[in-house]
């Protein structure tokens, strides 16, 4: 089946094309990331166990904030 087709019935189907050939397991298409957030994951990667657990509370605390 020529590529464009399974691009065009993935984007019906909002799947991956990665899917549709059996190569992922999950139907969802990736959550964009923006250039910001991934160089926050590129640093949060290189923090210790302690301050990823750190790092885990203050965005639940922010998040909280938010939702009041």
């Amino acid at each position: 089946m020529p590529l464009d087709i399974i691009a065009k019935i993935a984007q019906y189907f909002s799947t991956t094309t990665d899917y549709l050939l059996g190569l992922a397991d999950d139907p969802a298409p990736p959550y964009p990331v923006s250039t910001a957030e991934r160089e926050l994951l590129e640093q949060f990667r290189t923090l210790n166990k302690e301050q990823k657990e750190l790092i885990a509370q203050n965005v639940d605390l922010m998040r909280r904030q938010n939702q009041r």
